[in-house]
């Protein structure tokens, strides 16, 4: 009996340490798969080994997704000498607590394809799906393209596109800062047969422009108020100690970067580019704002601007004209325009009812500069779009927010 004790005994130790060293193993070298596709030469590195020999590597920081779809930064190096090869598809393994710990490179066809999922999801069988970027910007199924990929990336897809002969749309913002949308100028200029347009849908939208309207008709302009924040659902994340791409310097994220577009479209639309600005941000842990008050100082007023995706705000905006007061339900999205005078005892009501897809509106502006080669038109959105990076990098030099992309 004693024997079958020490022989148990044996056993559960043996089971013991079997089990421990596969929990140390998975907590350090185990993980979830990802893939990625390599899309650039990766950041050289030079450091000294312990014999003061100088030892080359390259970094990559970039986008990765599972089998589910599911989107995360990561950030690994290629261990070689010389860059990982362009278009190449990596697996890499993704520890919770170290990050990448292992890559290897795939085939291809050993890449779940999101594409296929997403056809499935919205039950259309009939797309053509890509994996390979070049050759979806060299397919000639199609005329332009609508980037919507992390900010970081806009520009260079945006270039590639161009190159490619395609009209491009990219969402906003459609670049991380000055130097980005200088070269797309030029870029432009080269290839003038082709269209870029950054999708600022609230401005193609009436209600918009009868907010322009409201204004113009004012006796004098004595300053405005634009809030529009809204509660991400990204930010529970960054609670959890993680970055998502949004909130991210390196994919050129934050509220500025986001919801702070809108209101500073707002600004730079109905009263042009500010002569001065600040922007007074609360910084989150991973390097970029959650909210913020941004202050543009005009010769005459200032607007103050209320943005932020860490809580929600249900507060109106308002813009100052003497004893006349225009209301906006919400400057990202407006959805009512109301005008207050005579001391609120006079109050009209000016907006139009919202189409039920705010997407529409802009889609339509696009499609009729396209098809009716409406440059002059073209060119004042191209010269709006080149304002509001400008002055978007102004608040952010502001408030001492600085990007990979910068």
């Amino acid at each position: 009996m004693i024997k079958h004790k020490g022989w148990l005994l044996l056993i559960a130790i043996v089971v013991v340490f079997i089990g421990g060293s596969w929990g140390i193993h998975s907590y350090y070298y185990g993980g979830e798969a990802y893939y990625t596709q390599i899309v650039s030469n990766g950041t050289r590195m030079e450091e000294k080994d312990s014999a003061g020999e100088t030892v080359i590597d390259y970094n990559y920081q970039q986008a990765a997704y599972n089998e589910d779809g599911v989107t995360k930064k990561v950030d690994f190096n290629g261990n070689k000498s010389t860059p990982l090869k362009r278009n190449a598809y990596l697996k890499l393994i993704v520890n919770k607590n170290k990050g990448v710990v292992s890559w290897e490179k795939v085939a291809k066809n050993e890449v779940p394809d999101k594409a296929d999922q997403f056809k499935t999801k919205y039950h259309a069988p009939e797309a053509t799906s890509y994996t390979d970027l070049d050759g979806f910007m060299n397919a000639n199924e199609f005329e332009t393209v609508y980037i919507a990929s992390p900010n970081s990336l806009h520009f260079e897809q945006a270039k590639q596109a161009i190159l490619a002969g395609k009209n491009v749309i990219v969402e906003k913002p459609a670049f991380s800062n000055p130097a980005e949308m200088a070269a797309m100028q030029a870029l432009l200029k080269q290839h003038p047969d082709q269209f870029l347009f950054e999708a600022a849908r609230h401005i193609h939208e009436a209600n918009f422009k009868i907010v322009q309207q409201a204004i113009n008709a004012l006796p004098a302009i004595n300053g405005a108020t634009l809030s529009y924040m809204k509660y991400s659902s990204r930010y529970d994340a960054v609670l959890a100690g993680e970055e998502p791409n949004i909130f991210s310097p390196h994919f050129s994220g934050g509220a500025l970067q986001d919801l702070g577009v809108y209101v500073v479209y707002d600004a730079v639309s109905w009263f042009g580019v500010p002569d001065s600005v600040d922007y007074q941000a609360e910084l989150l842990p991973t390097g970029v704002d959650g909210k913020g008050v941004a202050t543009l100082r005009y010769p005459t007023f200032n607007v103050t601007l209320i943005f932020g995706k860490t809580v929600d705000s249900y507060l109106t905006s308002e813009i100052y004209g003497g004893q006349t007061t225009i209301v906006l339900d919400n400057a990202g999205t407006i959805g009512s325009v109301d005008r207050y005078s005579e001391g609120g005892q006079k109050i009209e009501s000016l907006g139009e009812q919202s189409l039920a897809n705010p997407m529409v509106a802009e889609a339509e502006n696009f499609a009729a500069m396209i098809a009716n080669r409406d440059t002059k038109r073209y060119h004042e959105l191209l010269q709006l779009s080149e304002s509001v990076n400008q002055v978007l990098y102004q608040l952010r030099q502001s408030a001492g927010i600085t990007f990979d992309a910068d």
